[in-house]
């Protein structure tokens, strides 16, 4: 017979068992709800066509930013539009085809197969060039442009001017074809992205690297079979964007680091703030064959984190240590680290979105409406 005693002791061992069991529940209860309200990501619908700041008629316009301010870009010139949705300047002027390059409070604003480009600061005409035939045209955050252009008896020619329309540098090629030009952070080296002809191989990707006192360029390596289409400033290092790869270089046309696609295709970039964001399509080892991957890398080139989505990429920002990138009914707010933080839906494709500065406001542009929106 089980003594009176006995049966205290066990309903007191047994109380003491379930005051652990209640205690772990409601820490894990909390755990549970800090992280649903601290982490989770928020949904919001947003309706794209009330108090459009301004009506695109067409599709042919281009978005960029200076300063803090988005940039709006079109054959009748320049729109400057802040994060409040207010319009801060126009800058009228007339292009055939379009061509922005936005950096610092910068806009070299050129019209592409032309004769014409404009330095614009604050919605004021600094600076303008009369180059034959651009091909590309580049500033940097100084001011510095970089203009290349077709010239008779060469196959192409690069012109830096500096930021008050004074030249600076010139090179005439007879050997390459130019792809892209970029004055580096220091103003005084450029890099040029060019196409070298080969009988036998056909055309060959070169990537140069000028001083502004040397009159021939040192041929740098930035990966085999690797076509770098674009140059871009990342911190105190240009990027050489490539089709399989990007190399970073620092003011010497020394290698950086090099980011390596793993043959996925690259389809849509972003730079800015410390953070380098791709957009690439994922590989059948990846899974969700046809889907994209965005991944983020610091300004050094180690990788940050990754987000995968199942479509294609079609708009890519980053700012405020946030990252934009399109969804199929909308688009996702993202960390720097790969967190979705948040979901914005929509009742209409949206084509195009960028990051203010400082990451706390968004514009969205819809067909010809132009909106702006809190991130959160």
């Amino acid at each position: 017979m089980i003594s009176l005693g006995e049966i205290i002791e066990f309903k007191q061992k047994s109380n003491k068992k379930l005051y652990i069991i209640l205690a772990v529940l409601l820490v894990v209860t909390l755990a549970l709800v800090y992280i649903n309200i601290v982490h989770s990501a928020y949904r919001k619908s947003l309706n794209l066509n009330a108090a459009s700041i301004m009506n695109l008629e067409d599709s042919g316009y281009s978005f960029g930013k200076c300063g803090n301010n988005v940039i709006v870009c079109g054959q009748d010139g320049l729109t400057a539009i802040d994060k409040n949705g207010e319009i801060v300047w126009k800058y009228a002027s007339q292009t055939n085809e379009p061509l922005m390059s936005a950096a610092g409070n910068y806009i070299l604003y050129a019209d592409l197969n032309g004769n014409k480009a404009e330095l614009v600061t604050e919605g004021k005409c600094v600076a303008s060039f009369s180059p034959y035939e651009i091909i590309t045209a580049k500033v940097n955050a100084a001011g510095y442009s970089a203009l290349a252009a077709k010239q008779r008896g060469y196959k192409s020619q690069v012109i830096v001017f500096g930021p008050k329309g004074n030249r600076v540098f010139a090179w005439h090629s007879t050997k390459y074809y130019v792809i892209d030009a970029l004055v580096a952070p220091d103003n005084k080296s450029l890099f040029v992205s060019a196409l070298e002809f080969d009988e036998g191989e056909g055309f060959l990707s070169k990537l140069l690297y000028f001083t502004f006192s040397s009159d021939e360029p040192n041929v740098l390596s930035a990966g085999d079979d690797n076509l770098v289409a674009s140059l871009v400033t990342s911190g105190q290092s240009v990027l050489a964007i490539g089709n399989n790869s990007i190399y970073a270089f620092n003011k010497n046309g020394k290698k950086d680091f090099s980011i390596d696609y793993a043959g996925r295709t690259l389809q849509e970039y972003a730079v800015s703030d410390g953070v380098i964001a791709l957009g690439l399509t994922k590989t059948s080892t990846e899974g969700s064959i046809g889907g994209s991957v965005v991944e983020m890398y610091s300004e050094n080139g180690s990788r940050k984190g990754s987000y995968n989505t199942g479509y294609e990429i079609k708009f890519l920002d980053v700012d405020g240590k946030k990252v934009l990138v399109n969804s199929a009914d909308g688009a996702y707010i993202l960390s720097e680290s790969g967190r979705l933080s948040g979901t914005l839906l929509f009742e209409n494709e949206v084509r195009d979105g960028l990051i203010f500065s400082g990451g706390k406001k968004l514009m969205l542009i819809n067909g010809s409406n132009v909106n702006v929106y809190d991130s959160k």
